[in-house]
């Protein structure tokens, strides 16, 4: 029963990407995704879900996805950029360290995604 209801959940965290992709704002050229996912969210699902929009965003424009959650009462962030937005500067190590910092946290990664 317990694998059931992550798999449900899973799949109910993927089937936000859509939406998530649609309501992208361009900012300075750069397609931003943002977003509160569902509290008790696992980092698992919040990764894959920041990957799946990633991915979604068309065009070869640059991309920064950033969504957050709250898990086991501590607020979590996942970032990720593509090639596009990599090679403008934006890496998601960088901007995951400023929003963790914000948050009263730690983080990190690689360029291409990172969470805190």
């Amino acid at each position: 029963a317990e694998k059931e209801i992550e798999k449900f959940r899973a799949e109910k965290v993927l089937a936000a990407a859509a939406g998530l992709v649609e309501s992208a704002k361009d900012v300075r050229g750069v397609a931003l995704v943002t977003g509160q996912v569902p509290d008790g969210t696992s980092a698992d699902d919040l990764r894959k879900l920041v990957l799946d929009v990633r991915g979604r965003i068309q065009g070869g424009r640059p991309a920064v996805v950033a969504l957050f959650t709250t898990a086991n009462g501590r607020p979590l962030t996942v970032i990720a950029t593509n090639e596009a937005a990599r090679e403008r500067g934006l890496k998601a190590g960088d901007l995951v360290r400023t929003a963790a910092k914000t948050l009263g946290g730690g983080g990190g990664g690689k360029p291409d995604v990172a969470q805190g």
